[in-house]
């Protein structure tokens, strides 16, 4: 099937561009891993313009955005799109990722992204080998070394609900976190413009192997309806730790 086609037999249902989302996430997890050893992806910013790059090779160019901003008074949205080409940035959230229906100009999907890596989860061993310099060696070696130990000690742990809020669902701004937002924007396109919107927090984090799970339980505070998904995605860097140790002995 040629790349032109695939576009033209994808319909403009929410339902199906939120399956057209999952399916391309779950293409990019696999390769996740591997990308973080070899510093492909470095911040929420990469994440987000692979995962969009993937977006553009199955959707029309016209229909997928990031950073749009998408108000609370949710009737803006669709006004300022078709009359200025533009939404305001005020009193809303601002969405990483977004799947509009550029016919109707309403949003179908709302993606918000995470990343939480661990500092020194991967190092460039090839350059410390390289170096002549034995102090900038013992250096390396100290600061992986107390990462060991800080993962072993994290894994057993679980983050406050506090912690949870501020670090994963987004900085709060009157009072509220951005999944909340999400949520009460999602609720208001359903009830005042009839609208479906999906939503998804998708985390990629390297502290927490039950993260998934602390998410859900978190989130349930804010009574979330069956179009909002938590997808966290756990990537263990233990090993890559200790194995650069080792090579570093």
């Amino acid at each position: 099937m040629k790349f032109e086609s695939v576009k033209s037999v994808i319909k403009n249902s929410s339902g199906e561009r939120a399956a057209v989302f999952e399916d391309t996430l779950a293409e990019f997890i696999k390769e996740f891993a591997d990308g973080r050893i070899q510093s492909t992806y470095c911040s929420e910013a990469d994440i987000r313009a692979h995962l969009v790059h993937r977006l553009l090779s199955k959707l029309p160019a016209s229909d997928v955005h990031a950073e749009l901003p998408v108000p609370l008074d949710v009737e803006r949205f669709p006004d300022q799109l078709w009359g200025r080409g533009r939404v305001s940035a005020r009193r809303g959230i601002k969405a990483d990722i977004a799947i509009i229906d550029s016919e109707s100009f309403y949003p179908q999907v709302i993606v918000e992204l995470k990343f939480m890596p661990l500092q020194w989860g991967f190092v460039p061993l090839l350059q410390v080998l390289r170096s002549k310099d034995e102090e900038f060696k013992r250096t390396i070696k100290e600061a992986l070394q107390r990462h060991v130990n800080f993962l072993k000690k994290i894994r057993l742990e679980k983050p406050k609900l506090k912690d949870i809020e501020r670090t994963y669902f987004g900085p709060h701004k009157q009072g509220t976190t951005t999944v909340e937002r999400m949520i009460q924007i999602a609720n208001d396109f359903k009830m005042k413009e009839h609208k479906e919107v999906k939503l998804y927090l998708c985390v990629f984090d390297e502290l927490y192997p039950k993260i998934q799970e602390f998410l859900e339980e978190a989130a349930d505070r804010y009574k979330p309806t069956d179009n909002f998904k938590i997808i966290a995605e756990y990537t263990d860097v233990s090993q890559a730790l200790e194995d650069t140790l080792k090579e570093l002995r």
